[in-house]
């Protein structure tokens, strides 16, 4: 409600004092959790409906000056939420039908005495209570759709670039009730930003820095067109955008396509500017020349993430575009059946420093879909290219670009063609990932020992936090499975056990030392309560906390 502040305000107007003053006291008194105000005329209260806002209007219908009627029509238009009362000494018909006619919820003679007012001021409360619940439950409705709707255009918009549209008919469907800014029926420009050296960059601090880009990007970026965006799993901001105004005719929108991404294209270097002095970060951007039809988009996005590995380790920090003609191509057909990402699986291996088992991993990418020995002097473009992403990513993720292109011509992972067959691309591949495996084991970049170390610390330092395996998992930039494995592993206890241990340890220290509350030690030490506390604390010590404490003479 306009104004609210927790109140309803009440205001009682009549030009006879003596029944304005003893029907104030009254009304006071029966409703003091509201304000309650007096008028001697109609001038008087429109001095105070311009300073407050009213809820309830008691009006003499007959006054001199400004009538009750005419106090009414402006009531209504400062305040159209407000129940206007109409007292009179008069039964006429052609005043109450003319009240009621313009909004007002009672009509009382004045022989009716006070507790007639009071019942109509208790009614239209009520009315005001119901009416505003029901205002916020629309507002709340409305909240709820609009959260709901941008779900699932992020949800849609991922889609697009992390698996092919299989069936366009349903997926416009979709954007329509996601109302998406984007007509995806017809042809959209495909532009993605990333920035250069986060390898080492924590996850948070990933994200954070995307949310950063992105924001910049919609601030500098003022071209009158139609824009999506969404940022991918490996921090990578893609756009779509889409002239303001299509025609018919299609070489004018191609025109007025060439126009906008003009334009866009000159804002790049600002937001390159302002993203180096907010996160000391340089951003590379990378977008096709040509339009994009939607069944077309997953590939030709494939084809983008894949000019950013040339970018990563060439030094370049302007912005590339790609001319179609002169990129692969993959296509996909509708209905095929979509594939696993093996990439998690393949970076278990690699921390295991299982060569055998990623080696098959990777030919199982190249080789997808071969049902027999004949078919694999055949590999497929959409095969390579998966296959060079994931070496990318593992590349990437492990900080290797430099030592890498120094012992490899990184650029032929964008050059199905440049090979002479599958026996070669699969020798390229092996051979990369040999060296991956060299590299980390010379530098020992798996670095176990100083991950149990980070995490160990974190657990101490943060035991009243959130200690689950994916918390911990994401500090460590490892698989949640892997990470406990490998904890068991180095350190003979699970990652839980520990967690545990050190949080009764801490517990036994605050009971010698302090007087505090055992549930405040619970929840200073990450307990979910004080009774699990006490039965955690039961069963590893054999007392509980408060005989724990007497017998180490703790607290008072």
């Amino acid at each position: 409600m306009e104004g609210w502040d927790g109140m309803y305000h009440i205001v009682l107007v009549d030009d006879e004092k003596i029944a304005i003053d003893g029907l104030y006291e009254v009304v006071a008194e029966e409703f003091r959790e509201c304000e309650v105000y007096k008028a001697g005329n109609g001038s008087e209260a429109l001095e105070l409906f311009a300073q407050k806002r009213i809820d309830i209007a008691v009006i003499d219908i007959n006054m001199p000056g400004i009538s009750g009627l005419e106090l009414q029509a402006v009531v209504q238009k400062k305040w159209n939420r407000c129940k206007c009362i109409f007292l009179t000494g008069y039964d006429r018909a052609d005043y109450v039908r003319q009240a009621m006619r313009n909004g007002g919820t009672d009509y009382i003679l004045k022989l009716e005495g006070d507790d007639v007012v009071v019942d109509a001021i208790r009614r239209n409360l009520k009315l005001l209570e119901e009416e505003e619940k029901k205002r916020l439950e629309n507002a709340q409705m409305r909240q709820r759709l609009t959260e709901n709707r941008q779900q699932l255009r992020q949800y849609l918009l991922h889609r697009l670039i992390t698996e092919p549209v299989r069936d366009a008919a349903e997926f416009l469907n979709q954007c329509g009730s996601a109302e998406i800014g984007i007509d995806f029926h017809k042809p959209v420009w495909m532009l993605a930003g990333k920035l250069a050296n986060d390898s080492a960059d924590s996850q948070p601090d990933r994200r954070r820095n995307m949310e950063t880009l992105e924001m910049i990007f919609r601030e500098m970026v003022d071209v009158p067109c139609h824009m999506e965006s969404v940022q991918d799993k490996d921090s990578i901001l893609v756009c779509f955008f889409q002239a303001a105004k299509q025609a018919e005719y299609s070489g004018l929108n191609r025109m007025r396509m060439r126009e906008m991404q003009s334009q866009v294209l000159e804002y790049l270097e600002l937001v390159q500017d302002r993203c180096y002095a907010e996160l000391e970060k340089n951003v590379l951007f990378t977008a096709w020349e040509d339009e994009t039809g939607l069944l077309q988009i997953y590939p030709e996005y494939q084809m983008l993430k894949m000019s950013f590995f040339q970018k990563s380790f060439s030094g370049q920090e302007d912005t590339v575009l790609l001319k179609k003609d002169a990129a692969p191509y993959i296509t996909y057909e509708a209905g095929a059946k979509q594939e696993k990402d093996l990439f998690p699986m393949i970076c278990d291996y690699v921390r295991s420093g299982m060569k055998k088992d990623a080696h098959l991993a990777l030919l199982h990418i190249l080789y997808r879909g071969r049902s027999n020995l004949e078919d694999s002097a055949y590999i497929s473009q959409s095969a390579f290219y998966e296959c060079a992403l994931t070496m990318h990513r593992l590349i990437d993720q492990y900080g290797l670009w430099e030592e890498m292109n120094k012992n490899y011509t990184m650029s032929r992972l964008l050059e199905f063609h440049d090979f002479a067959g599958a026996f070669e691309v699969e020798y390229y591949f092996a051979d990369l990932l040999h060296k991956i495996f060299q590299l980390l084991e010379a530098q020992g970049s798996v670095k176990s020992d100083k991950v149990i170390a980070k995490i160990n610390s974190y657990i101490h330092s943060h035991l009243k936090e959130d200690l689950s395996m994916n918390v911990l998992s994401e500090l460590a930039h490892f698989n949640p499975s892997y990470l406990s494995r490998l904890y068991k592993k180095k350190m003979g206890i699970s990652i839980s056990d520990y967690i545990a241990q050190v949080r009764l340890k801490k517990a036994c220290a605050l009971l010698a030392e302090t007087d505090k509350k055992v549930s405040d030690i619970a929840a200073e030490t990450g307990f979910a309560s004080a009774g699990y506390f006490s039965s955690s604390f039961g069963k590893e010590y054999g007392v509980t906390p408060l005989e724990y404490r007497l017998r180490e003479g703790g607290g008072n």
